[in-house]
């Protein structure tokens, strides 16, 4: 009897069609979930700051550093406000998290990030004499919009003798002939 029924149950369970789960899943667009953030493309771009040369306004972001720690860093890294009214905007649909994730837990996110970014960062410049050694760049910059990013791979640095690489800094950008560090994260 023991074998009849599980060999029903087998039957039953072998006969039960499952839907593909994938099929569920609704694509989302990007354009309605950050239709006010789309909307900010056309807004005037206003950032404070910015150097004429990438590899200045690192160098003088490490001297700003170590001199003083906690200081304030807004004339080499875009501020949240210039993130996310100014060029946020135009890296919608570059296959960011952005483009899925609703703007206030992305910016909770990038915030988070940042500041854990700045903290490692600021560790290992104080931990330096302050210069950079070499900076080793990805080939290809990026266009979104005004912007172009490039992205560092690493910023090496001489600590107590030894060679480091950073990689906190993950891109900075180009607007109006002026760069910023762009995206700070761990």
């Amino acid at each position: 009897m023991r074998q009849i029924l599980f060999i029903f149950l087998i039957l039953t369970f072998l006969s039960c069609k499952q839907k593909d789960w994938r099929e569920e899943i609704q694509p989302i667009d990007y354009k309605v979930l950050h239709s006010d953030l789309m909307k900010k493309r056309n807004l005037p771009i206003n950032i404070q700051g910015g150097y004429a040369s990438k590899e200045l306004l690192l160098e003088e972001f490490f001297k700003a550093v170590k001199k003083n720690p906690e200081g304030d860093f807004d004339s080499y890294i875009l501020t949240n406000k210039e993130l996310f009214d100014h060029f946020f905007p135009f890296t919608l649909g570059f296959g960011t998290a952005l483009d899925t994730t609703p703007l206030d837990t992305y910016q909770s996110l990038v915030e988070s990030r940042k500041q854990m970014g700045l903290e490692k960062l600021i560790s290992a410049i104080t931990a330096s004499d302050g210069k950079i050694l070499r900076i080793s760049w990805r080939p290809e910059p990026r266009a979104f919009g005004p912007w172009t990013g490039l992205k560092p791979d690493a910023i090496y640095l001489k600590v107590k003798g030894n060679e480091i690489g950073t990689e906190e800094i993950k891109q900075v950008v180009l607007y109006n002939g002026l760069w910023k560090i762009a995206i700070i994260a761990p």
